[in-house]
């Protein structure tokens, strides 16, 4: 099962948030998007 997050991730100013999203989309299983038709696209892929 895949899951993708939207929303507006610019605004985190965690660096361990931050590493997390990154690391997060070079998987397979979780990713974070800012727009829904980009999770759509991350999802099919």
């Amino acid at each position: 099962m895949r899951l993708a997050i939207v929303g507006d991730f610019t605004r985190l100013k965690s660096r361990s948030w931050r590493y997390f999203i990154r690391e997060s989309n070079r998987g397979k299983t979780v990713c974070f998007m800012p727009t829904v038709q980009g999770a759509i696209s991350a999802l099919i892929k």
